[in-house]
C-alpha cells in the first residue's frame, strides 16, 4: 500500500483577544502561499447598524492588509480576504460566530521554508488582527472565545 504524503502544515497561534489563530501552508514543500485562519464569537452590545459597522471594520482590515504588503517587502500585492459573518440575525447580547482567512503568496526572490511561516505570520500579519480586534471593540462588539463565555478581554 502506498504512503498518501501530507502537503498541508499548519501551525497554532497565541489567541488575539479571543481570536482563535491558525497559520499555514498548502504546500509544505514549496510554501508559495500563507493562510491565517481566525474563529471567534462577535457580540453586539447594543442596537446599532451591524452591517454598516462590520464593513467598516472590513475596509479598515483591507486598507492595513494592502498597506502592509506593500511596506514588508516579502509578500506580493495580492491577497485574498475572506470575511464571514451573517448580521441579518444578529441581535444584542447574542453571539454570532465568525471565521475570516488571509492568504498571501510570498515573494519568489524573499520566500521563507515551511519552518519560517509561523514567525513571518507573526511578525507581519498578527499585529492587523490586534488593530482588527480594536476595531470591532470600537464598534461596540465584544469578542468571545466560545459562545456563551463571559469576556475575559484585555484590550489589544
Amino acid at each position: 500500500m502506498e504512503k498518501i504524503e501530507r502537503n498541508v502544515k499548519e501551525f497554532k497561534l497565541s489567541s488575539v483577544d479571543n481570536i482563535r489563530l491558525k497559520c499555514g501552508t498548502n504546500n509544505r514543500k514549496e510554501p508559495k502561499v500563507i493562510y491565517l485562519n481566525g474563529k471567534m464569537w462577535v457580540k453586539p452590545l447594543d442596537e446599532f447598524d451591524y452591517d454598516a459597522a462590520i464593513n467598516n471594520i472590513r475596509h479598515k482590515v483591507n486598507k492595513r492588509l494592502k498597506s502592509m504588503l506593500y511596506n514588508a517587502q516579502c509578500f506580493d500585492n495580492k491577497y485574498i480576504f475572506d470575511f464571514n459573518l451573517n448580521t441579518g440575525t444578529m441581535k444584542k447580547n447574542i453571539g454570532k460566530f465568525m471565521i475570516f482567512q488571509i492568504f498571501v503568496k510570498q515573494q519568489q526572490d524573499n520566500m521563507v521554508d515551511v519552518n519560517g511561516i509561523k514567525e513571518r505570520v507573526s511578525e507581519y500579519v498578527v499585529p492587523l488582527i490586534y488593530d482588527m480586534a480594536s476595531d470591532f471593540h470600537d464598534e461596540g462588539f465584544d469578542l468571545l472565545e466560545h459562545k456563551n463565555s463571559k469576556n475575559k478581554t484585555v484590550d489589544a
